[in-house]
């Protein structure tokens, strides 16, 4: 969840009217009132008249378009800033790395080198000849041949 002003400030758009944090993105006719929806095109103009967007990232010139009293984010790069968007309310997930040492279930050929501190994760396989250079993490499921 995001407050509307951090999120204007973070993407470099300028907010208009207040509005209620922001937890996800969402397409205009889906999109309620805790959903940012984006405007960047007029051929969507019907959906963002329609829409119960929380707030409404778009243009300078197709600001017009979006319902009377609907916050909006406005920035002339609004593509750009949507992507910031995204980056901001929908984070990809981080995976750990594998534990430093080998999975019981990999399967490392007798002749593959490994250096100090490889993470080897489960179900990887390390052909013959290979070499896993210092600090490497393979994660589940890797092949190297």
């Amino acid at each position: 969840m995001i407050d509307a002003a951090a999120l204007a400030a973070a993407v470099g758009a300028r907010l208009e009217g207040d509005a209620c944090p922001i937890t996800h993105v969402a397409a205009l006719d889906a999109a309620h009132a805790a959903s940012l929806a984006g405007l960047f095109e007029a051929r969507y103009r019907a959906a963002a008249a329609g829409s119960r967007a929380g707030l409404i990232l778009t243009t300078p010139a197709l600001r017009k378009s979006c319902p009377p009293g609907t916050p909006l984010l406005v920035c002339a790069d609004a593509r750009a800033a949507w992507g910031k968007a995204l980056r901001l309310l929908h984070p990809r997930p981080r995976i750990a790395p594998p534990p430093i040492g080998v999975h019981p279930t990999a399967i490392i050929d007798p002749s593959a080198i490994l250096e100090d501190g490889v993470r080897i994760g489960p179900f990887v396989c390390v052909g013959a000849r290979a070499e896993i250079g210092e600090r490497s993490a393979l994660f589940a499921g890797v092949q190297i041949g």
